[in-house]
């Protein structure tokens, strides 16, 4: 993973990035790569596209910009050249809407964003992460010092395998069972370029892409459950 919610918005921030990635895939040039967008930004340079192994996009928490879960998912998909794309930063299960408004995203709002994302073409998945998880907080343990917007005091271990979570986890295997021609329409579904091929991570498979030929690709994604970790 390089850059965490940037936004390549100077030439001087472009070239920084640029190098940084020209570097890491010098020294393993079989590492797949990609880039953490800031939130509802869609804007990733071509230049740093062509190393990416995927697509990466935030819907982030702000209530007012979940429709983004489509958007840039579609956005993405159009993109050239054609590669996985995976919503890394949706929503968080108990965590406080950002920019200070009142309320807390719930088990819906993730179940609302994570279809939205999938059938939008977001076809490598999300990441999941409930709020506990994502600050990791354990009891009579020191406080995190960065803990985030809405911070909510529930144990990482009693989210992580909280019913919400299974449900979540069921996702790959409703992948393979089901497979892409009976989720996305065709003029949404994904192929990897066959000229740059990546060794996928160790978690699990999901046949989330089908290239022109019709021939399926399979990509491992892991993902964040009781099994898989990101």
């Amino acid at each position: 993973m390089i850059s965490g919610d940037a936004d390549f918005e100077t030439e001087q921030t472009l070239q920084r990035y640029l190098w940084v990635t020209r570097l890491v895939h010098k020294f393993a040039p079989d590492a797949p790569l990609a880039f953490h967008l800031k939130g509802w930004s869609d804007a990733l340079p071509q230049e740093l596209a062509e190393y990416a192994a995927l697509y990466l996009y935030q819907s982030g928490h702000n209530p007012a910009y979940q429709y983004t879960a489509r958007t840039l998912a579609e956005s993405f998909r159009a993109r050239i050249p054609q590669k996985p794309v995976l919503n890394s930063e949706p929503c968080y299960e108990q965590m406080g809407y950002s920019r200070l408004a009142y309320g807390r995203h719930r088990r819906e709002d993730c179940r609302r964003i994570l279809w939205t994302s999938l059938l939008s073409g977001a076809c490598a998945g999300i990441t999941y992460g409930a709020h506990g998880v994502w600050n990791w907080y354990k009891p009579d343990m020191p406080e995190n010092p960065v803990s985030g917007e809405g911070f909510c005091k529930r144990p990482f271990a009693r989210t992580l395998w909280g019913c919400p979570a299974q449900r979540i986890s069921h996702l790959p295997d409703d992948y393979v069972r089901i497979g892409v021609d009976g989720i996305l329409p065709p003029a949404r579904r994904c192929c990897l370029p066959t000229e740059r091929r990546f060794p996928p991570p160790a978690a699990v498979c999901a046949p989330c892409c089908i290239c022109p030929q019709r021939h399926r690709c399979h990509w491992q994604i892991p993902f964040l459950c009781k099994k898989y970790t990101l």
